[in-house]
């Protein structure tokens, strides 16, 4: 990984999954194609599959860091995202479910905040402090998208997440984050507001509609007998067919939330590369002492 930058997954589904089709390997070869460092795997209402590859990665003294995180379906069928868990999550509802993250150290995360069906804020804004939220996600349409910016202006901290459940969909928004001692803990205050992190996704341009994935439903119509070669067909037909991601462009620069802190602006569109300069630069001008 760079001395001073992170490429930064937080949301990711693996085939732990009832919809997700990322397997250990898939996972740790599409992270380095993809240059990313850390990955979160967030799959829905369960921990099991990121604790087992978390277990994996140390096994095999990988370089990819790995975040234990959960998607949580609410009892109204809202998803809010649980990161650096150390247990299942439980709660039915926002309020208690942002106490149970933090009674466990962890960080709430609104991931698609504005989608029709699981979006947590479709009906109404929580009055809640310490959250963070999907700025950018390319499951989400333009619309819904941009409906998420304005809550930046809450205090609230902004982040993207690829949603991805196929190999192909990792590292389609990726969040930068600077390295300062370990990658977990680097990870942890930009989060908390006390580092910058910037967002960087997959170009999408006024009228688009959501990235679209497999039902899984259709996976019931196969029999369990045969699902365990359907998967693998399934899984070889993506690889065999899969297309290299686009330049990912600038959906949110990110600032230090102190005050008198130097402020440098990339244009939405901005290139990879030079959005990562940016970042770098960035750093280098943080006031000493602030984090």
């Amino acid at each position: 990984m760079k001395a001073s930058l992170l490429r930064v997954e937080l949301h990711c589904h693996s085939e732990f999954s009832f919809d997700g089709h990322i397997g250990y390997s898939e996972l740790l070869a599409t992270a380095a194609k993809r240059r990313l460092d850390v990955v979160a795997i967030t799959d829905h209402d369960t921990i099991a599959g990121a604790l087992e590859y978390q277990r994996r990665l140390m096994k095999a003294s990988a370089t990819l860091r790995l975040i234990v995180g959960e998607e949580r379906t609410l009892a109204d069928g809202s998803h809010v995202i649980g990161l650096f868990l150390r247990e299942p999550l439980l709660s039915l509802t926002l309020p208690a479910l942002r106490e149970e993250i933090a009674s466990q150290g962890g960080i709430c995360v609104i991931p698609h905040p504005y989608r029709a069906v699981s979006g947590a804020l479709r009906e109404r804004i929580p009055e809640l402090t310490g959250l963070c939220f999907e700025i950018f996600n390319p499951t989400c349409s333009r619309q819904e998208n941009c409906l998420a910016e304005p809550l930046a202006q809450r205090g609230w901290i902004p982040v993207g997440g690829s949603d991805a459940h196929y190999r192909r969909d990792l590292g389609q928004c990726v969040n930068l984050v600077a390295l300062d001692g370990t990658p977990e803990n680097s990870v942890r205050q930009a989060l908390l507001g006390r580092s910058p992190v910037s967002v960087i996704g997959v170009p999408q341009r006024a009228g688009e509609g959501a990235r679209r994935h497999i039902r899984p439903q259709y996976r019931a119509m196969v029999p369990k007998s045969l699902r365990p070669a359907a998967t693998k067909i399934f899984r070889y037909l993506l690889s065999r067919f899969d297309r290299p991601l686009p330049e990912l462009e600038l959906k949110h620069a990110g600032t230090v939330n102190v005050e008198n802190s130097p402020r440098q602006h990339v244009h939405p569109g901005a290139s990879d590369e030079r959005i990562e300069k940016h970042f770098a630069i960035e750093k280098q001008h943080q006031p000493r002492g602030q984090f």
